[in-house]
């Protein structure tokens, strides 16, 4: 890419969206076909009836300059935690381009294999498969082209493994994918699973932001794919760029993040898929749309796509990232959008509103802004997403991740789902220093920097996952080091009335520099900020990267 380009990019921003949704109740008073939710959001890679964590490992976020770099560090690599009764949890397997003949590839300087994690049963086995987002793979010559890998669930360990035939590799070379290889496409940026069809297979949408549209440099474009009986397949794969409502422009970045989810009520997932970057005429200062494809019987319809953009959400900057849940528990799943900030409000602070689903889709109805504890600019509350049934109501909580929230050591608000709204009950903010977490809590560790919420104890609701990659870092060495890193787990209590509490707390813990320990953005359950090169930002504050 010419140097004028690079250029340009530099000055604008998006972010990926890792992963799949989290196991929720499925409400009885919604529509034939409702089960999609259900199903949709399935983490039990291993079949044994509880759903499995699926977080990238640390040492992804030291792959730029890290002296200790070992072999096996050097493109990314993720862990799988199979679920269970705590105390009586197998050990955990890591999945790398290196780790095993199944996985394609190899592991070199530069990849991130990880960067993006989705799971859902692509072959209809009862045990959920997992894709794995590369947007920085080179291949050939080109830089940051990028590729997906799939693995299949399976009872033993490692867990994962080639299947019985469907796509182990996806690239926009491969046969049957829509699309060209071309230099910093960032295939894989993002990626979500649904039931776009509604057929026994989930499918897999993958997101390439940086793909040139005719002329449209990093316009952006959506290749989905669809499951089968031996799992995913190239065949009826469908592509779709801006031009579904209106034109592909530059640095729209079509696909900076994804959201699967039934918003219409109609039994089928919908895909909504965020174009960061799109300018909306009359407003000033903001951008970003997301624009919503319908689930129908032959797969994604583009016709009269329903739209929320920065022209009534009240927000400034980059909308930079999308999650959808049933917040009400009607038959209609939301949609919540992460954005830069409130208008007026302190820069980078972070904002978060959510969209009403509806018979026609989301857009029919105001979108709601959530209330935001006191944060200051650079705080990027909003900045990690995820939902999840934490009380088995069948409504779903929003947990809010703020990356340099608490005086940057980082928080998560947990909004509990209310048929009348996110807003109608009171939130929660909980820090490292929530007791019985811990006492050492420092600016930089990056707490909240990824979020889920998913039931892996197999009690029926979702505990609180929330990831700190910089762990007993020191400042100012977070993209060069990792001295550890750590992932809670939070059991919370919902009241009938008053704030969710702290009802529980473990953490696993990975220590030593470049160690493959839980961290990183690819948390299974949720969407994480990341920079539109795919780079990580900083949890220091003196490191704040640019966001326009």
């Amino acid at each position: 890419m010419a140097d004028w380009m690079k250029a340009a990019r530099g000055h604008h921003w998006a972010m990926a969206l890792v992963l799949t949704m989290a196991a929720t109740a499925v409400v009885a008073a919604e529509p034939a076909g409702a089960t999609v939710t259900a199903r949709t959001r399935s983490t039990d890679v291993n079949g044994d009836g509880v759903g499995d964590v699926v977080v990238a490992s640390s040492a992804r976020l030291t792959r730029w300059s890290d002296p200790a770099v070992g072999a096996a560090d050097l493109g990314g690599s993720v862990y799988l935690l199979p679920g269970g009764a705590p105390g009586a949890r197998p050990a955990a397997a890591v999945v790398s381009q290196d780790s095993a003949a199944s996985v394609p590839g190899s592991s070199e300087l530069g990849d991130t294999f990880g960067q993006s994690v989705a799971t859902g049963d692509f072959d209809g086995d009862g045990k959920a498969d997992v894709a794995f987002g590369n947007p920085h793979e080179a291949i050939g010559t080109a830089p940051d082209t990028g590729a997906v890998t799939v693995q299949y669930g399976q009872s033993a360990a490692p867990y994962l493994g080639a299947g019985t035939g469907g796509l182990t590799w996806i690239d926009q070379n491969a046969d049957g994918i829509p699309g060209d290889n071309e230099a910093e496409d960032l295939f894989g940026t993002s990626l979500i699973t649904g039931y776009f069809n509604n057929d026994d297979y989930a499918d897999l949408a993958v997101g390439a932001p940086g793909e040139a549209v005719g002329t449209a440099f990093e316009a952006g474009r959506v290749t989905v794919l669809y499951g089968g009986p031996t799992g995913l397949t190239a065949t009826g794969a469908q592509s779709f760029d801006g031009t579904v409502a209106g034109a592909a422009e530059p640095f729209d970045h079509f696909g900076a993040s994804l959201a699967a989810a039934d918003l219409r009520g109609d039994g089928r997932d919908d895909l909504a898929v965020l174009a960061s970057g799109e300018a909306i005429g009359g407003v000033d200062a903001a951008w970003g749309a997301a624009i919503v494809l319908t689930g129908t019987a032959s797969g994604l319809s583009a016709a009269s796509p329903a739209v929320v953009n920065v022209g009534s959400t009240g927000t400034s900057g980059h909308v930079r990232a999308l999650v959808a849940g049933r917040f009400t528990g009607s038959g209609y799943a939301d949609l919540a959008l992460c954005a830069d900030q409130l208008r007026g409000a302190a820069p980078g602070s972070g904002a978060v509103v959510v969209a009403p689903g509806g018979t026609t889709g989301v857009g029919g109805a105001p979108v709601v802004a959530l209330p935001a504890p006191a944060v200051s600019a650079g705080a990027l509350w909003g900045g990690s997403l995820a939902a999840g049934d934490v009380n088995g109501d069948g409504r779903d909580e929003l947990a809010v991740g703020a990356l340099r929230g608490a005086g940057g050591k980082g928080s998560v608000t947990v909004f509990v789902g209310d048929p009348a709204g996110l807003t109608a009950r009171p939130s929660a903010t909980f820090t490292e220093d929530s007791a019985p977490l811990s006492a050492t809590a420092k600016p930089g560790e990056g707490f909240g920097y990824a979020v889920s919420l998913q039931d892996h104890t197999g009690d029926g609701h979702a505990e609180l996952l929330v990831s700190a990659p910089w762990e007993d870092g020191t400042a100012p060495v977070a993209r060069t080091s990792t001295t550890g890193s750590e992932l809670f787990e939070l059991g919370l209590a919902v009241p009938a009335s008053g704030p969710p509490t702290l009802a529980s707390a473990l953490a696993t813990v990975r220590q030593t520099p470049s160690a493959f320990g839980p961290g990183g953005v690819g948390l299974a359950g949720g969407a994480t900020v990341l920079t539109e090169n795919g780079i990580e930002p900083s949890p220091w504050l003196d490191r704040l990267p640019p966001f326009d």
